[in-house]
């Protein structure tokens, strides 16, 4: 037997002071870039591929706290690094995921026991909810709580391709003294500079960014969510530790700008640069547009839709071929 797992992403905008006072985080989970990865039983533990290391040490962890069997596990695909959309707790995740699944323990299907058994911090409850459920999420800040938080709110993006929101993403190379930690330090920096985080980033969610979803207006749902991030950045700014961007960044937001982009912007939590525009055939040619700006070594351009679903796997009986 063969568990065969996929994962989305998950894309930070930034932090939201609600009217009670509360703080929450937004965000979407997207189906690319996902990861994928094979599992099954094994005399011990075995981890192969992009991110071993991580999901290695993830999944020694569940077996030593949840008392689980050994498995080998096989990662085709990882979430890149430094980017901003969630690759360490997804990766974690994943692997403690698999690894129940693959020796046919119940609790593979308990997100929130194995976030528990991996010892993620409360600040990763956005990506815990991403890996559970998928979607357009907003979910409290629960710093130091017992309990993971519930989304106060979900919304699925569902469209045809003529249709879709569709996020295009530039993956750059990240400097070389990028600090592994850097997306942890970005939410760490993120909860630090609350203090200076204006009452109007959570009226912008209720009043404006939320109603434009449910209503699918995308124009209207830009001009709210580029508001939302300018207010995260001035929260930042007054805290002293602006995010650096990657040097090729403005350059891509100014292509997206120019060329369809309704909503533009980097993750609330990494390097990556994305604008939102409709339908699959206009991504096609705005990731075109953005390729000739970098260069084909400029890094990796892609579009992704909304993930709806979050975390599933597939039981085989025989392994898949090599992609």
């Amino acid at each position: 037997m063969i568990v065969y797992t996929s994962t989305p992403s998950s894309l930070l905008f930034g932090l939201a002071r609600l009217a009670s006072g509360q703080l929450a985080w937004l965000g979407l989970t997207l189906q690319h870039p996902p990861i994928s990865l094979g599992a099954w039983p094994a005399a011990a533990l075995s981890v192969t591929g992009a991110r071993a290391d991580l999901a290695h040490a993830a999944a020694a962890r569940v077996m030593e706290r949840l008392g689980l069997p050994a498995a080998e596990i096989e990662i085709e695909y990882a979430i890149p690094r430094h980017m901003g959309l969630a690759s360490d707790p997804m990766m974690a995740l994943s692997a403690a995921y698999s690894l129940a699944a693959a020796n046919r323990d119940p609790r593979a299907e308990d997100t929130l026991a194995l976030a528990d058994a991996l010892g993620l911090a409360r600040s990763e409850a956005l990506a815990v909810q991403g890996f559970h459920r998928g979607g357009f999420l907003l979910v409290p800040v629960a710093a130091g709580a017992a309990a993971w938080p519930a989304p106060l709110r979900r919304f699925e993006l569902a469209h045809d391709d003529a249709h879709s929101w569709a996020w295009v993403l530039h993956w750059p190379l990240p400097p070389d003294d990028t600090p592994p930690t850097l997306e942890a330090d970005r939410l760490s920096q993120l909860l630090a500079a609350a203090e200076h985080l204006s009452p109007e980033t959570g009226r912008l969610v209720e009043d404006e960014l939320w109603p434009a979803l449910e209503r699918d207006d995308m124009p209207g749902f830009g001009q709210a969510l580029m508001a939302f991030q300018a207010l995260n950045r001035a929260a930042l700014e007054q805290a002293g530790t602006p995010p650096a961007s990657a040097p090729t960044t403005s350059g891509v937001l100014d292509v997206l700008r120019s060329n369809g982009a309704l909503a533009w912007g980097e993750s609330g939590r990494g390097l990556a640069p994305f604008g939102l525009l409709r339908g699959g055939k206009p991504s096609i040619t705005l990731r075109k547009q953005v390729v000739d700006h970098v260069g084909y070594e400029g890094g990796t351009v892609m579009a992704a839709i909304a993930d709806n679903t979050g975390a599933v796997h597939k039981v085989e009986t025989t392994r898949r071929a090599e992609p």
